[in-house]
């Protein structure tokens, strides 16, 4: 029992860290009113190990460190919801619009406080820019990336991942 404690935190770790050293060797693409957080492909592995929510979580708010308390709070929470709803919908396709809809929402609040920006245009352009970015990494990334791994049974087998059939990718 103890293993699997210890292996569940190290796992945690790992998948912390590379959220963190993605985002930040990124920065420049990873933060602000257009970005492509290609950490964000990790947020996938929930749909093939729901427990990854508390690692993808801590990742985020680490990563939004390096942008302030503001990210840190409104970012990490944008994730965890959007964890908590993939993990629900199950289905890739369909879970990775709620990044897609909940960053889009949560990160254009931010940027509109950051900036002191309170007008519908403003949010309707940061929620665009905000939305295609995590859209285009999630679908052009993320389940090529959840697809690859989800239907690697020898890989999922040792990761102790959940395997992905036909009928439950779509």
């Amino acid at each position: 029992m103890r293993n699997n404690k210890i292996l569940f935190i190290a796992e945690s770790g790992i998948i912390a860290a590379l959220y963190v050293a993605l985002t930040l060797l990124l920065a420049p693409i990873s933060f602000g009113p257009i970005q492509f957080r290609i950490s964000e492909i990790l947020i996938m592995l929930v749909l093939l190990q729901p427990k990854y929510v508390f690692a993808l979580t801590i990742g985020c708010f680490v990563a939004n460190i390096y942008n302030g308390p503001l990210d840190m709070l409104f970012g990490t929470s944008a994730t965890l919801i959007s964890l908590v709803l993939m993990i629900i919908i199950k289905k890739p396709f369909i879970a990775a619009l709620m990044p897609v809809l909940i960053n889009g929402i949560i990160i254009s609040i931010e940027i509109m406080i950051l900036s002191s920006t309170y007008e519908i245009t403003a949010f309707l352009s940061y929620f665009a820019t905000i939305s295609l970015g995590e859209a285009a990494v999630l679908y052009a990334l993320g389940i090529p990336f959840v697809y690859f791994i989800g239907k690697n049974k020898a890989l999922c087998e040792i990761l102790k991942l959940k395997s992905l059939e036909q009928n439950e990718f779509l």
